[in-house]
């Protein structure tokens, strides 16, 4: 979409300065302002109206809006379906046929001025393959990750050096804050920025490193720097790594779910399931989760608890409850997304014992009136039917990524159950 933000409608009176170079007079000399008919870049509410005049246009094309989502909208016409969502000016299709796509373009082409750039093969940093016979999609962020080598390790560009096979140590748990914020070096910041974003869409195995590394943008030292350029090293050896969605899922992942836990009789590939894990010990420990669908993840996140748990199954149980929040988001978008609400409960796999059959009855303690809503939340979306917990042991928990690092061999397994 070309110049999207001067299709908004404004809705109010604003008036700005003239252009410079345009300035004009008034009868008697006096300053003149411009008002404005419609938005322009620079104005606060600019991408509200945008949105508002987008929407409005789709209403009449025929799109419905999914609630769970305001930026994901489905045409159904004819037999034919049509998935669109909205990143600022930027729309992708996903189609059932070019007809309705053809269709599509045609009438948004009278309203405003848009580029078809054809199948979608590059997206935010992210390069995106279609195997269209196999129907496979493949995600990976490689070009992004030999930029980021490129920023901050220019001289071991294409020199043979071993590249760690871990994305951090365990000497990262030991990391202090060093220096005064004016101190440290700016690289320290904008690399972990980087690799957030790297995080944020593809290799969720950098999450615990990152997630820690950040807490020191501030006061980070040259431990913490030689700490965050060996995540880049890491990376960049693994950047072949991608995310793999293919009808059929992963073998392995559904493997790993029949040899560390009892697999339940209403698991999925198509159906969301999830996974959820939590470290305790020390303030305000680590928790993660990962939701997997059609044998790749698509959803996952690595932080720290808001409070200090006071046992593993306090840990456990506050994790698995922040997971929750997640699944019944998810929920009512896949219910879109099929056309159907979802029979199926979302699988969600915790390796605490205690904390799932905490979730299946009405047991109550003293040592857990602290957590009492969050024990109320999980419990009362396990009896709607949404949510089912069982337990995996923690061998088989690819959760476990995000709470601590992890040896080689396990670190290596639960990466490769989910990147190709």
């Amino acid at each position: 979409m070309k110049t999207a933000y001067l299709n908004g409608e404004l809705h109010e009176d604003i008036y700005m300065r003239q252009p410079q170079g345009f300035e004009k007079d008034g009868p008697n000399g006096e300053p003149m302002v411009c008002k404005l008919k419609k938005s322009i870049y620079g104005l606060k509410q600019s991408g509200a109206c945008w949105e508002q005049r987008l929407l409005r246009e789709l209403t009449k094309i025929g799109f419905t809006r999914c609630e769970a989502d305001p930026c994901l909208y489905k045409l159904v016409k004819g037999g034919s379906i049509l998935f669109m969502t909205t990143y600022v000016d930027d729309l992708l299709f996903a189609s059932s046929d070019l007809k309705i796509r053809s269709s599509v373009m045609s009438q948004l082409n009278k309203v405003f001025e848009v580029k078809d750039t054809g199948v979608l093969t590059w997206f935010l940093n992210t390069a995106i393959r279609h195997e269209r016979v196999e129907r496979r999609i493949e995600i990976d962020q490689s070009l992004y990750i030999e930029d980021l080598m490129q920023t901050f390790l220019p001289e071991e560009v294409g020199k043979s050096k071993k590249t760690p096979s871990l994305p951090c140590t365990e000497q990262i748990l030991s990391l202090k804050a060093d220096l005064p914020p004016e101190q440290v070096d700016p690289r320290y910041r904008s690399g972990v920025g980087k690799l957030n974003w790297l995080v944020t869409m593809t290799r969720f195995d950098l999450a615990f490193t990152v997630s820690t590394l950040a807490r020191f943008n501030h006061r980070g030292g040259a431990p913490h720097m030689d700490m965050l350029l060996n995540s880049i090293r890491y990376a960049c050896g693994s950047r072949h790594y991608k995310l793999v969605y293919s009808v059929g899922g992963s073998k392995g992942v559904f493997e790993n779910f029949k040899t560390y836990s009892k697999l339940p009789d209403v698991y999925s590939e198509g159906v969301p399931t999830f996974m959820t894990d939590a470290s305790h010990g020390g303030e305000k420990p680590m928790a993660g989760f990962v939701g997997i669908i059609y044998g790749g993840p698509f959803s996952w996140s690595g932080y720290r608890l808001p409070q200090t748990s006071l046992s593993s199954c306090d840990a456990e149980y506050c994790a698995a409850t922040t997971t929750v929040t997640t699944i019944v988001s998810v929920r009512p978008v896949m219910n879109f997304i099929q056309g159907r609400e979802l029979k199926e409960p979302t699988i969600l796999f915790c390796d605490n014992i205690a904390a799932v059959l905490l979730s299946e009855n009405n047991t109550s303690s003293r040592r857990l009136k602290h957590i009492a809503t969050r024990i109320a939340y999980l419990r009362e979306s396990v009896k709607d039917g949404q949510v089912q917990m069982h337990h995996i042991t923690t061998n088989g928990n690819i959760a476990d990524l995000f709470t601590k690092p992890l040896g080689a061999t396990q670190c290596h397994y639960l990466r490769r159950l989910l990147m190709a």
